[in-house]
């Protein structure tokens, strides 16, 4: 079962990036190409900042007051 799990993991892999080297006639300027990748990457962050906030304050939480 795990190996034809990992066939059609493997499959899909190949597949898409065939289907998604097909000439769609749209084509993005660069500048807005750019533009998208600094805002994933600004979102990606801001989630990981957000995630460690998170966790950080959930093991506050469980630390015992030392006075």
């Amino acid at each position: 079962m795990r190996a034809l799990a990992t066939a059609l993991v493997l499959s899909i892999l190949l597949f898409l990036p065939a289907e998604a080297q097909k000439a769609t006639g749209r084509r993005l300027k660069p500048w807005l190409v750019g533009l998208t990748a600094v805002v994933v990457f600004l979102f990606i962050v801001f989630v990981l900042m957000l995630a460690n906030r998170i966790w950080c304050s959930r093991r506050r939480w469980g630390a015992p007051l030392t006075s």
